[in-house]
């Protein structure tokens, strides 16, 4: 997945293609939004850049126990 973050990211064809087919203004939210603050960034949310990647494995689940309801 990929968040489009920054200006010239994105083929400008594609923001008018989809403005036209949802009705909105890429430049008129871009106005509106240009006091907000930047967010905060979770620390480890880059650790690929710091070599240390963690990839997710699919795997069965260990069976649950289910809890008796009295």
């Amino acid at each position: 997945m990929k968040g489009f973050t920054a200006d010239g990211q994105v083929d400008p064809g594609l923001v008018a293609a989809r403005d036209q087919a949802q009705g909105v203004s890429t430049r008129s939210l871009k106005r509106q939004r240009a006091g907000y603050p930047d967010p905060l960034v979770a620390p480890a949310a880059d650790a690929w850049k710091l070599g240390v990647p963690l990839q997710l494995e699919l795997r069965p689940a260990q069976p649950i126990t289910p809890i008796p309801m009295h």
